[in-house]
């Protein structure tokens, strides 16, 4: 039986006590509520403004979103930008995307890039500071619920990180505002604030005053706390002229004031100059493991891959491989440029 989030008049007897709790132990609150639903469902709006260089544009989208144990997930939104379903299963990842009616899907890991911030339980990570902002009013689930305002800094992303799913950037001055439901510690509202080094992967990483400022608020309409969800409702059927991409779209570039919507890329010709294949492992030889892993890196303007972190895990000691193969790449001196660098181990022929 569904048990749907109610806010009782006893809730608010209680909101008071929430007042001697730090800013920050709240955000950990939250995170800990998200940890132990078994399952969720929920559903809301997000509105993304970039503003560059002195232009401005703001799209609205609608999403749903359901999770379930701590390894499921699935995330879909349409609007004024491309639409996207993402599904998340053992750490795995595989998003499907609908561009000028052509369907392609990408494949990546963890389930913290599968579901928005708020429900991932990692709100608390990078945290530097957080302050309370009083209370204020959020619309939800079609009544005014009176949220503890909490806002809070993060240190700068090191490396590609989900910004919203779907969208991976470099971020600076990284802002955070939440509106937390103070007896369930529900954040209805989020309200994300930072300014964009890079608007996708391959894209040059900048620095400066002038960066474009991202401002992505997320509301909620509604949050289930189910005791389960159905197999079914973690399961898709793509179309059967699909492709699959290595790199996908980015919904923050797609935005971007002034730029078309895009095709995913891979990196620009001419920019990889020194490449080799990964080293197996005995043991992963002797299990026959084959697949890929997906490297986040900064390419430094000497054309040398830094900073270099696992986004999709096939096995720990191939994950180790993959690392240290990228590690041996080239690429043309140039811009800073993040990456998303594939590295595919295939069984050698008997």
């Amino acid at each position: 039986m569904r048990v749907l989030v109610r806010l009782s008049a006893i809730g608010w007897a209680l909101a008071g006590l929430a007042a001697a709790q730090t800013a920050a132990t709240l955000i950990g609150d939250a995170d800990a509520a998200t940890r132990q639903a078994v399952a969720l469902r929920a559903s809301g709006r997000m509105t993304v403004r970039i503003t560059a260089a002195g232009a401005s544009q703001t799209t609205e989208l609608s999403f749903r979103v359901a999770r379930r144990h701590p390894s499921e997930a699935r995330f879909e939104f349409e609007g004024d930008a491309f639409p996207m379903l993402t599904l998340c299963w053992n750490r795995r990842r595989q998003s499907y995307y609908f561009l000028e009616g052509l369907q392609s899907a990408s494949e990546g890991a963890t389930e913290q890039s599968c579901v928005p911030a708020e429900l991932s339980g990692h709100l608390a990570d990078g945290l530097v500071s957080a302050v309370d902002a009083g209370y204020e009013p959020v619309e939800f689930d079609g009544r005014a619920v009176e949220c503890r305002v909490v806002r809070a800094e993060y240190r700068p992303a090191q490396g590609l990180v989900s910004v919203a799913p779907g969208s991976w950037a470099i971020l600076r001055n990284i802002v955070r505002t939440l509106w937390i439901e103070p007896t369930h510690k529900l954040v209805l509202r989020s309200r994300l604030e930072a300014r964009i080094a890079n608007a996708g992967v391959f894209a040059p990483i900048q620095d400066g005053p002038d960066l474009p400022a991202l401002v992505l608020t997320t509301t909620y309409a509604t949050v289930e706390n189910l005791p389960d969800l159905p197999a079914e409702e973690f399961a898709y059927q793509p179309r059967q002229n699909f492709s699959f991409v290595d790199h996908p779209p980015s919904l923050l570039g797609t935005l971007a004031p002034g730029k078309p919507a895009t095709q995913p890329v891979g990196p620009p010709d001419g920019l990889l100059l020194y490449r080799r294949d990964p080293d197996y492992t005995p043991k992963a030889l002797a299990d026959r493991i084959q697949g890929v892993v997906t490297v986040s890196a900064t390419i430094g303007p000497d054309g040398v891959p830094r900073e270099m972190r696992v986004l999709r895990s096939l096995d720990p000691e191939l994950d180790q491989k993959a690392i240290e193969c990228v590690a041996a790449w080239r690429f043309r001196p140039g811009a800073t440029t993040a990456a998303m660098i594939d590295v595919r181990f295939r069984l050698p022929r008997e």
